[in-house]
Protein backbone atom coordinates (compact mmCIF):
# COMPACT_ATOMS: atom_id res chain seq x y z
CA UNK A 1 0.00 0.00 0.00
CA UNK A 2 1.23 3.20 -0.67
CA UNK A 3 1.69 5.84 1.97
CA UNK A 4 0.64 9.07 0.61
CA UNK A 5 -2.84 7.10 -1.08
CA UNK A 6 -5.53 9.34 -0.84
CA UNK A 7 -8.91 8.78 1.21
CA UNK A 8 -11.28 6.90 0.45
CA UNK A 9 -14.27 8.06 -2.65
CA UNK A 10 -17.09 6.86 -0.34
CA UNK A 11 -15.52 8.98 2.49
CA UNK A 12 -17.12 12.75 1.15
CA UNK A 13 -20.55 10.90 0.70
CA UNK A 14 -20.92 9.82 4.06
CA UNK A 15 -19.95 12.79 5.64
CA UNK A 16 -23.12 14.36 3.16
CA UNK A 17 -25.39 12.38 4.51
CA UNK A 18 -24.59 12.34 8.23
CA UNK A 19 -24.63 16.25 7.84
CA UNK A 20 -27.95 16.05 6.32
CA UNK A 21 -29.00 13.72 9.07
CA UNK A 22 -27.77 16.15 11.87
CA UNK A 23 -29.48 18.96 9.90
CA UNK A 24 -32.56 17.18 10.17
CA UNK A 25 -32.55 16.51 13.78
CA UNK A 26 -34.55 19.85 15.15
CA UNK A 27 -36.95 19.35 12.67
CA UNK A 28 -37.98 15.56 13.68
CA UNK A 29 -37.88 16.34 16.94
CA UNK A 30 -40.12 19.54 16.55
CA UNK A 31 -42.26 16.80 14.61
CA UNK A 32 -42.04 14.29 17.46
CA UNK A 33 -42.94 16.91 19.92
CA UNK A 34 -46.26 17.54 17.84
CA UNK A 35 -45.20 21.02 17.02
CA UNK A 36 -45.33 21.65 13.38
CA UNK A 37 -41.66 20.97 11.91
CA UNK A 38 -40.71 23.72 10.11
CA UNK A 39 -43.51 26.13 12.24
CA UNK A 40 -46.28 28.00 11.13
CA UNK A 41 -46.25 31.42 10.26
CA UNK A 42 -43.44 32.73 7.41
CA UNK A 43 -41.03 34.30 9.75
CA UNK A 44 -41.15 30.71 11.78
CA UNK A 45 -40.55 28.85 8.44
CA UNK A 46 -37.99 30.91 7.36
CA UNK A 47 -36.04 30.65 10.40
CA UNK A 48 -36.27 26.95 10.07
CA UNK A 49 -35.09 26.60 6.44
CA UNK A 50 -31.85 28.96 7.43
CA UNK A 51 -31.13 26.30 10.32
CA UNK A 52 -31.42 23.59 8.35
CA UNK A 53 -28.91 25.02 5.78
CA UNK A 54 -26.53 26.50 8.63
CA UNK A 55 -26.97 23.04 11.13
CA UNK A 56 -26.20 21.46 7.00
CA UNK A 57 -23.17 23.58 6.40
CA UNK A 58 -21.53 23.69 9.82
CA UNK A 59 -21.42 20.19 10.34
CA UNK A 60 -20.59 19.42 6.99
CA UNK A 61 -17.35 21.55 7.22
CA UNK A 62 -16.71 20.50 10.46
CA UNK A 63 -16.59 17.31 9.65
CA UNK A 64 -14.46 17.92 6.25
CA UNK A 65 -12.18 19.40 8.34
CA UNK A 66 -11.87 16.94 11.28
CA UNK A 67 -11.67 13.86 8.55
CA UNK A 68 -9.41 15.16 6.48
CA UNK A 69 -6.98 15.90 9.29
CA UNK A 70 -6.90 12.66 10.53
CA UNK A 71 -6.22 11.03 7.34
CA UNK A 72 -3.44 13.46 7.18
CA UNK A 73 -2.43 11.93 10.19
CA UNK A 74 -2.90 8.40 9.39
CA UNK A 75 -0.68 9.04 6.60
CA UNK A 76 2.15 10.72 8.64
CA UNK A 77 1.43 8.18 11.25
CA UNK A 78 2.33 5.29 8.34
CA UNK A 79 5.63 7.05 6.99
CA UNK A 80 6.86 7.58 10.26
CA UNK A 81 6.43 3.64 10.89
CA UNK A 82 8.06 2.79 7.95
CA UNK A 83 11.06 5.13 8.37
CA UNK A 84 10.98 3.50 11.98
CA UNK A 85 11.18 0.29 11.28
CA UNK A 86 14.12 1.10 8.27
CA UNK A 87 16.17 1.67 11.72
CA UNK A 88 15.07 -1.43 12.74
CA UNK A 89 15.67 -3.45 9.30
CA UNK A 90 16.93 -1.28 6.99
CA UNK A 91 13.98 -1.97 3.90
CA UNK A 92 11.62 -1.20 2.96
CA UNK A 93 9.53 -2.32 -0.43
CA UNK A 94 9.41 -0.41 -2.80
CA UNK A 95 5.81 -0.54 -3.21
CA UNK A 96 5.23 1.49 -0.36
CA UNK A 97 6.97 4.74 -1.36
CA UNK A 98 5.48 4.58 -5.56
CA UNK A 99 2.31 6.99 -5.70
CA UNK A 100 -0.63 5.40 -8.40
CA UNK A 101 0.21 5.90 -11.53
CA UNK A 102 -0.77 9.28 -13.06
CA UNK A 103 -4.32 9.35 -14.76
CA UNK A 104 -3.67 8.53 -18.61
CA UNK A 105 -4.46 12.03 -21.20
CA UNK A 106 -7.38 10.79 -23.77
CA UNK A 107 -5.61 11.28 -27.10
CA UNK A 108 -5.55 9.99 -30.21
CA UNK A 109 -5.04 7.04 -31.08
CA UNK A 110 -2.03 6.19 -33.49
CA UNK A 111 -2.54 5.62 -37.37
CA UNK A 112 -1.12 2.60 -38.35
CA UNK A 113 0.33 2.47 -41.53
CA UNK A 114 -1.22 -0.40 -44.35
CA UNK A 115 -4.42 -2.29 -43.80
CA UNK A 116 -3.62 -5.68 -44.46
CA UNK A 117 -3.40 -8.71 -42.46
CA UNK A 118 0.01 -9.52 -40.62
CA UNK A 119 0.86 -12.33 -40.19
CA UNK A 120 1.29 -13.22 -36.02
CA UNK A 121 -0.86 -10.76 -34.44
CA UNK A 122 0.98 -10.00 -31.91
CA UNK A 123 2.17 -6.76 -33.48
CA UNK A 124 -1.16 -4.72 -31.99
CA UNK A 125 0.03 -5.49 -28.55
CA UNK A 126 3.71 -4.48 -28.65
CA UNK A 127 2.19 -0.83 -30.55
CA UNK A 128 -0.74 -0.76 -27.47
CA UNK A 129 2.56 -1.26 -24.98
CA UNK A 130 4.30 0.96 -26.68
CA UNK A 131 2.13 3.85 -26.31
CA UNK A 132 1.22 3.25 -22.88
CA UNK A 133 4.85 3.43 -21.28
CA UNK A 134 5.55 6.69 -24.08
CA UNK A 135 2.16 8.23 -22.60
CA UNK A 136 3.64 7.66 -19.13
CA UNK A 137 6.65 8.73 -20.34
CA UNK A 138 5.63 12.11 -20.83
CA UNK A 139 4.15 12.58 -17.81
CA UNK A 140 6.53 10.97 -15.48
CA UNK A 141 10.63 11.07 -14.83
CA UNK A 142 12.72 8.35 -15.85
CA UNK A 143 13.61 7.82 -12.29
CA UNK A 144 9.70 7.22 -11.41
CA UNK A 145 9.58 4.57 -13.98
CA UNK A 146 12.35 3.22 -12.44
CA UNK A 147 11.15 2.70 -9.27
CA UNK A 148 7.87 1.88 -10.57
CA UNK A 149 9.98 -1.07 -12.17
CA UNK A 150 11.46 -1.85 -9.12
CA UNK A 151 8.28 -1.67 -7.29
CA UNK A 152 6.77 -4.31 -9.63
CA UNK A 153 9.93 -6.48 -9.53
CA UNK A 154 9.95 -6.47 -5.12
CA UNK A 155 12.38 -4.38 -4.57
CA UNK A 156 13.49 -2.88 -1.50
CA UNK A 157 14.28 0.31 -0.37
CA UNK A 158 17.62 0.42 2.00
CA UNK A 159 18.54 3.17 3.71
CA UNK A 160 22.51 3.48 4.91
CA UNK A 161 22.00 4.79 8.18
CA UNK A 162 26.28 5.26 8.67
CA UNK A 163 26.99 8.42 6.49
CA UNK A 164 23.83 10.65 7.63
Amino acid sequence: TFIGKAAPSWLSSGITLIAILFALVSPVCRGWAGAPMFGGSPLSITTAVLLFYYSFYIFSNNLLFTTSCSWNFRRRRLAMEALGSMVRYPGEPAANFVPPPPLKTKSKPAKREGKGTTSGGDDTNQVAATSEIEEVADVESAEMRAMRRAAREGAMVIIDLKDA
